[in-house]
């Protein structure tokens, strides 16, 4: 398996749907949110820790072992990754986490098949977008008309990332279903129903203020039926295999 292929391997949004986290420090276990995962690490929000209870945790796990649990209908027992936490980041939804799993590099693909055996492989291909193109995402409402627009983050199979205004959350809030309107190439303009999975906000410094800007970063699952309808799939299909090798070539460009 190639370096390329195994960094952009990335479990995220609508597949982590049925899948439950949990973050183990030492004998502590806490129950998590997982944001992302893929071979190499994962990135997740323990639930109900203030940032100073996480701050505390993860100075605990500069002396603790540290793993993350997966858990899955799919397998009969955890998978159980050792980890150590490399960033924190303070978000609206709470402290998010990222690791690095400790397996060596020659093990990694091992551990991919291990996430092969709890998410579907084409559910699980998740592609982001091109900052250099960026695609709009209009959310309709029952007659069709445009209530808001949000900009393609990444997309799989299965559901679709998007990012955001943080107004959105009154009208996208978790759970609820909404039709979407996108183009992956002007020939073929799509409308699928979709559900939303998570809504987070966030924030960067913009480079020329120096000021804080929040946007929101929203995971939206699929309806299956829209998603299987030949027209749908078909184009999902050919843009994740056509991105993926864009991104191969920009890879061998920028080494």
């Amino acid at each position: 398996m190639s370096t390329s292929r195994r960094r952009h391997y990335r479990v995220a949004g609508a597949a982590l749907v049925g899948t439950r986290a949990e973050l183990v420090v030492g004998r502590q276990r806490f129950e998590s949110q997982l944001i992302d995962i893929s071979a190499a690490g994962a990135a997740f929000i323990p639930r109900g820790l203030a940032a100073e209870a996480v701050a505390a945790l993860v100075n605990e796990a500069k002396l603790e072992a540290v793993s993350i649990l997966i858990h899955s209908d799919r397998m009969t027992a955890p998978l159980q990754l050792p980890s150590r936490i490399v960033r924190t980041h303070e978000m609206t939804g709470g402290v998010l986490l990222a690791v690095l799993f400790r397996s060596p590099v020659d093990q990694l693909e091992g551990v991919e098949r291990a996430l092969l055996r709890i998410f579907n492989r084409r559910a699980a291909v998740r592609v982001d977008a091109s900052p250099k193109v960026p695609i709009a995402v209009a959310i309709l409402d029952e007659r069709g008309d445009e209530q808001a627009r949000a900009v393609l983050r990444d997309l799989s199979i299965t559901g679709i990332g998007l990012q955001a205004s943080p107004d959105l959350l009154p009208l996208l809030t978790v759970g609820s279903t909404h039709e979407i309107g996108f183009s992956l190439t002007a020939q073929v303009p799509l409308r699928l129903k979709a559900t939303v999975r998570f809504f987070l906000v966030d924030s960067y410094e913009d480079a020329d203020t120096g000021h804080d800007i929040e946007v929101a970063k929203i995971g939206l699952e699929f309806d299956p039926i829209d998603r299987d309808k030949p027209r749908n799939s078909g184009a999902l299909t050919s843009w994740i295999m056509a991105r993926q090798l864009e991104i191969r070539r920009e890879d061998l460009i920028n080494r």
